[in-house]
This record gives C-alpha cells, structure tokens and sequence, in this order.
C-alpha cells in the first residue's frame, strides 16, 4: 500500500511517500503446511496460481473498504448463516479433503467433518464459525456471508 502525504511547515509543502507493509511471522510447522497446501493446489489446479495472485494482489472493493472499517461487532454473519452451513465427511475423494484448513493450518483427518461455506471452501467446523462470528467474508475469497 502506497501512501502520499505532504508536510507543510511555514507555507512550504515536503512530499514523500510512506510505504507500509505487512510481515507475517509463523512458526515453521505452520509455513511448512501453507507451503505444503500451496504447492498441492497448484499441483491439481493449473489456474490456481495465477487466481491466487490475482486474488491477493486486486484492489478492494468500495463495500470492502467500507465493510473493514465497519466496528468489527457489526461485521459478523448472521446467526442464521452460519447455523445453515453444509457439513460434510471427509472421505479422502476430492482436493479439499487433502488440504489444511487455511483458518488453522492444521490438516482434516479423514472420516472427520468440515463445514462447507456456500462458495464451496471447507473450514475445521470450530475454526469457521469463530471466524464468521467477526467477519462475513470466506478467509478464503471472501465470498460474502450476510451480515448482523
């Protein structure tokens, strides 16, 4: 994010540019499964890089922008969206079964359920609905969850 802002003292304005960025620190066990769902993605889907860069690099949206500055009481899915979600057992068929879950890094142990958003994205049932209980929007896509 890039950031102008001018200092005016006694009349003379100075620009400079204010870059600000973001570092994430993780454990080595939790870059190693982002690493290993990474790398498993890409492996069974051909457009999954391009998408996730597009993904993480698009600019927000206006209701995006608007939404994160909502207080994050507001900003929640409504109870009954998240009563609603599809729960699924894991089998083992499907990419979804083999990969952490992105909330928590940690993997799903097959036999086990998931909570399937209606986007499709699977989370650790617990993960998601702490999650959604601030945030409407999949952690994932953000795909759009109705708000309180």
């Amino acid at each position: 994010m890039k950031i102008r802002i001018w200092l005016i003292k006694s009349g003379n304005c100075l620009p400079f540019k204010l870059i600000i960025k973001k570092i994430v620190i993780l454990p080595d066990h939790k870059l190693e499964a982002w690493n290993s769902w990474y790398d498993e993605k890409k492996r069974c889907d051909p457009n999954f890089e391009r998408d996730f860069q597009e993904a993480i690099s698009r600019s927000k949206t206006e209701q995006e922008s608007i939404d994160e500055s909502t207080p994050a009481v507001s900003r929640g899915a409504t109870k009954s969206s998240i009563q609603n979600l599809e729960v699924v057992k894991l089998d083992g068929s499907g990419s979804s079964s083999k990969n952490p879950c992105t909330i928590c890094l940690e993997e799903f142990v097959m036999g086990s359920q998931a909570t399937k958003l209606p986007c499709s994205h699977m989370f650790h049932g617990d993960c998601i609905v702490k999650w959604l209980k601030e945030d409407h929007l999949c952690p994932y896509c953000r795909f759009s969850l109705p708000m309180d």
